[in-house]
């Protein structure tokens, strides 16, 4: 197998870049010694002009040439870089899609891996939510000091729905979910909360139900919209779980 046809086959199939993905419409550079391709349209397209892309692009990926065989080959790259292209488009918006481009290439080595690098699992979770939830506008612990899961924090995003409210960490423990709950409107964060303790406790003990008795109240949970596939990490293949009181 060519590693032309090798890189392709891992950029349509790789879980971290299904559909929504690939609906964002992202334009990547791919250079690699004398070689340059553009990922564009759920495919690999050869590039006859490598040093000048980076205006027209939403990123520029490069790495030598032994670096790109060994992640064709689902082997983490000794070292690849990346700069952001001139491409109208927000920032975060780019960043993120070239690097689930990068996961999916091989960046984070074999997958899953339950070992994987914590720094690479925060980053692709990152990118998948700046896609599929919308930028970060706060952040707060899950629980008070001294509450319980102190690692997992609460990431806040206002938008047309509301304010979401979805968790960062819970995941990073093989089996487990990531949880997100929506404030309708203007309304106060604080009141997405309990829900989402609820969640994440059941989540963490491995008891998370689609209907989840909590005292006089049921949780409702199930596949968040804008994830039907899954949330690919490099450490597994989770959800991320919308839940609201019935």
């Amino acid at each position: 197998m060519s590693l032309e046809v090798a890189l392709h086959q891992r950029l349509v199939t790789s879980p971290y870049t299904r559909r929504r993905f690939w609906d964002e419409r992202p334009v990547i550079a791919l250079i690699a010694g004398d070689m340059a391709w553009i990922i564009r349209d759920r495919g690999l397209l050869p590039a006859s002009d490598g040093p000048t892309l980076g205006a027209t692009v939403d990123a520029v990926i490069r790495c030598t040439e032994g670096d790109l065989a060994a992640m064709a080959g689902g082997r983490a790259p000794a070292s690849v870089s990346y700069t952001l292209g001139g491409r109208s488009g927000a920032d975060r918006r780019k960043q993120a899609c070239v690097l689930l481009v990068l996961a999916a290439l091989g960046w984070c080595g074999p997958w899953p891996d339950p070992s994987a690098d914590p720094e690479h699992v925060r980053l692709v979770r990152a990118a998948h939510y700046d896609l599929g939830i919308g930028p970060t506008d706060g952040v707060a612990r899950l629980f008070p000091e001294g509450g319980p899961l102190p690692e997992v924090t609460v990431r806040l995003t206002h938008g047309a729905q509301g304010i979401e409210l979805v968790t960062v960490g819970l995941a990073d423990v093989i089996g487990r979910p990531e949880v997100a709950t929506v404030v309708p409107g203007r309304g106060e964060p604080r009141l997405g909360f309990p829900a989402l303790r609820v969640a994440a406790l059941a989540a963490s003990e491995g008891v998370l139900t689609r209907a989840l008795p909590a005292g006089d109240r049921v949780l409702r949970t199930g596949p968040h919209p804008r994830f039907p596939d899954g949330l690919a990490l490099p450490n597994q293949l989770t959800w991320l779980v919308r839940v609201g009181w019935a």
